[in-house]
């Protein structure tokens, strides 16, 4: 719980069936409090991670982004390709969503599972997700996307991403 916040998520849908891509993300806080997060619509998928990041969450990534903030980190499935990643960051004392990235690139899947390899140092996060797909390879499988360390830092009210 960064600064000691406690929250949680809620991925809600009002239709019977989540591959509509319609799911709202919710933040729960502390008292009981709900805030409708605004992000796009979408099928958020779980997110499991390998590597050093703090992790907060227990079917997503969460990592602390500064007092009382934290850093999501979303799989939204992007069928029939891999999941894309969204960022988003959230102050947990008011609720609000800081600043979001959507569509920063593909996460291959582990298992089944939209899986994320991050390194976090003292500026900030590498994350593995594709930056390359080869074509006319005569080849339609996952050796056609080719990850690359994508640069993630987080800012008071922003997230800035860059190439490695």
């Amino acid at each position: 719980m960064p600064g000691g916040q406690a929250f949680g998520l809620r991925f809600h849908t009002d239709s019977p069936d989540p591959t509509n891509d319609d799911m709202q993300v919710m933040l729960l806080l502390a008292g009981g409090k709900q805030v409708k997060l605004a992000l796009p619509p979408a099928w958020y998928l779980p997110v499991a991670l390998t590597g050093n990041a703090d992790n907060r969450c227990d079917s997503i990534v969460a990592t602390p982004a500064g007092e009382g903030q934290v850093l999501l980190w979303l799989a939204t499935d992007d069928r029939p390709n891999f999941p894309q990643l969204t960022l988003a960051l959230v102050d947990l004392r008011s609720g609000h969503l800081l600043a979001k990235r959507t569509t920063l690139g593909a996460i291959k899947i582990s298992d089944e599972n939209a899986h994320l390899v991050i390194r976090h140092h003292d500026t900030g996060y590498e994350v593995r997700v594709v930056r390359d797909v080869l074509t006319n390879t005569n080849d339609d499988t996952a050796y056609n996307y080719t990850e690359d360390w994508l640069q993630v830092s987080v800012g008071a009210q922003s997230i800035d991403t860059h190439w490695r």
